[in-house]
């Protein structure tokens, strides 16, 4: 139990690094960067020096593009991670579906794929499959260099409308590093 909430704590923790607000416009100056991805395409997301701004359009802001560490169901010693996303809507539409795609590189890959989604108080979230913690799973997380993933939310309204918007993840070595400790933790039983 100590574990599972060390998990939630962590994850909790780095998605408010993630997603923090700049405290005033004047004291956190945002940048505009180009990134790559899938299909030779490019995107363009905000930054600030605390980190990935949320993207939004008229119709939903982007709340979460990020993930959670914590045991396996099968075996609290194994580490998972977790893919965690979720939206705010802003809008009386109702959501029809919802997708979330990996489309950081080649090949594009689905993540999340809701085709009754539910929203509660406004917001909807879903969960990728787990995959293990281990070098063998997930190389880029234990590459020390700055790893930056790319997710792209399509979400289909009752109006025949659509949002797509790409959410820039940017995971640090020293996110990297919390992330490993964390799993080595869960392997040790602590």
């Amino acid at each position: 139990m100590r574990t599972l909430c060390l998990a939630i704590v962590f994850a909790i923790i780095f998605g408010a690094i993630l997603f923090a607000p700049p405290v005033a416009a004047f004291a956190q100056p945002t940048e505009t960067i180009e990134v790559g991805i899938a299909g030779g395409q490019k995107i363009t997301a905000k930054i600030t020096a605390r980190g990935v701004l949320p993207t939004e359009d008229s119709r939903i802001k982007i709340e979460v593009a990020g993930m959670i560490v914590g045991p396996s169901p099968k075996n609290s010693r194994e580490p998972e991670l977790l893919w965690n996303f979720s939206f705010r809507s802003k809008t009386n539409h109702n959501v029809l579906a919802v997708i979330v795609e990996d489309v950081t590189f080649d090949p594009v890959k689905t993540m999340v794929s809701d085709l009754e989604p539910v929203l509660r108080k406004d917001s909807w979230s879903g969960f990728a499959e787990p995959i293990a913690v281990t070098k063998e799973a997930l190389p880029w997380l234990f590459d020390e260099r700055t790893t930056m993933r790319v997710f792209r939310f399509i979400v289909r309204y009752d109006d025949d409308q659509r949002s797509i918007l790409h959410q820039l993840a940017m995971y640090p070595a020293g996110a990297k590093e919390a992330i490993l400790s964390l799993a080595n933790k869960l392997r040790a039983g602590r």
